[in-house]
């Protein structure tokens, strides 16, 4: 406040007067919303007080570039930029700059899945999702075109081949594009078939063929009459009887087939043939032969004379 008067040379004085005169030597103070969080994209907001002259002008600055008049801009540029700003108030005092990171992650995470390329009962998928600035957020999946869930771990036990579809959000917000895998689940067993005959044979050789649409026939085995089972898709059987054959057979992912039995007749002994001839004189005489054959039975019996 400034008091004042004049006096002439008469001496007459004058009544006093006052006036103000404002004086602001403190520059202004200017704050902004950046955080240490990551972004797609980030609007700064500066804000500028002073409390006597206040504010006239904020200035800010990107990565070095040269100051531009303004209190809100957008950063949008990928990885960490520095920004700096300052304000000016109307007395002219300037702010020294101050300066604030901006953290800006325009890239998706990347996600990757365990899957492969074999046959199995059961497959348990691990998604693993990486992002080399933030943090990933959340990670979906969908199973043969069901509808996504959250989740990094998901078994599948469906027959055939499941089509899985994956991706992760990070927390920035960026969205990876969906990637899809195949899941081979094989949960039925092999099918074996045999060349079997019903009829009488000196021996038989029997083949085993055994069939997988999906991951295939690992193992075929057989036993003959209670015997230990032996790996093998041929079986040659001698013993003279009606022979007692079991086979079946295990896939590349350890399914294993019913065991399936039939019966092969085995007759390598020729029947015995017996007459009525005996060591007397006959004027004429009547030949009986008889025939016996406890397996396959007597077909036919031939006699010269």
């Amino acid at each position: 406040t400034v008091s004042f008067y004049s006096t002439d040379l008469a001496g007459n004085v004058e009544e006093v007067k006052t006036a103000e005169v404002k004086i602001d030597q403190t520059a202004p103070e200017t704050i902004s919303n950046a955080n240490a969080e990551w972004h797609e994209e980030f609007m700064v907001e500066l804000t500028s007080t002073d409390d006597k002259a206040g504010v006239k002008t904020p200035f800010y600055s990107v990565n070095g570039a040269e100051f531009k008049e303004g209190s809100s801009f957008v950063v949008t540029e990928d990885g960490i930029n520095t920004i700096s700003y300052y304000s000016v108030d109307k007395a002219g005092n300037t702010e020294e700059a101050k300066m604030a990171e901006v953290k800006i992650d325009k890239s998706a995470p990347e996600t990757v899945s365990n899957a492969d390329d074999e046959w199995h009962q059961e497959f348990t998928v691990e998604l693993t999702a990486t992002d080399d600035k933030i943090t990933v957020a959340k990670t979906f999946y969908s199973v043969n075109g069901a509808e996504f869930a959250e989740g990094t771990s998901f078994t599948i036990n469906e027959d055939g081949i499941n089509k899985i579809e994956f991706y992760s959000v990070n927390k920035a917000g960026g969205v990876e594009e969906v990637k899809t895998a195949e899941v081979k689940i094989d949960r039925m067993a092999p099918k074996t078939e045999a060349s079997e005959s019903a009829d009488w044979q000196k021996e038989a050789v029997i083949e085993l063929t055994a069939t997988d649409d999906k991951s295939g026939v690992d193992q075929t085995f057989f036993s003959v009459n209670g015997s230990d089972y032996t790996e093998g898709t041929s079986v040659t059987v001698t013993e003279a009887g009606v022979n007692v054959v079991s086979f079946y057979s295990v896939d590349k992912v350890g399914n294993k087939e019913e065991v399936k039995t039939f019966e092969v007749s085995i007759d390598g002994i020729a029947p015995e043939t017996t007459s009525n001839a005996n060591d007397e004189w006959y004027q004429e005489f009547a030949v009986e032969l008889t025939a016996t054959d406890e397996h396959s039975g007597v077909a036919q019996t031939f006699y010269s004379v």
